[in-house]
């Protein structure tokens, strides 16, 4: 385990010491708190601005944040970021999901759908 020096102002302490009695923790876990989300929210930052800039997938950035794929496109639509899908993603993503649930009728539809997505080519 690492320990890290910090020097506050005396104004930061007094916020520090108000929240900390304000929430009932000690000044040492609160500052661990505020750090860690802060880390949290870094690696969200990241993941969203690699997607943005088609650096990595959306499974790849998902993985980075940390988050469900499912939570990081709630993420990603909370901040107005555009889904970076083709057809042919979904096209696979679909054909994935019904080969791993084994639906039948699923498979068909989602076939005859993707045969008309190669026939618009």
């Amino acid at each position: 385990m690492a320990v890290i020096k910090i020097t506050f102002s005396e104004e930061e302490m007094k916020l520090l010491k108000n929240i900390s009695n304000n929430e009932h923790i000690p000044e040492n876990v609160l500052v661990k708190k505020l750090v860690l989300d802060g880390l949290e929210k870094h690696k969200i930052d990241e993941a969203v601005s690699m997607y943005e800039k088609k650096k990595a997938n959306l499974n790849t950035a998902a993985w980075i944040a940390g988050l469900p794929v499912r939570d990081f496109m709630n993420e990603l639509e909370s901040r107005g970021v555009s889904l970076n899908l083709t057809p042919e993603m979904i096209d696979y993503s679909l054909e994935i999901l019904t080969k791993t649930f084994d639906n039948k009728k699923l498979q068909k539809i989602i076939g005859q759908g993707m045969d008309s997505s190669i026939e618009r080519k």
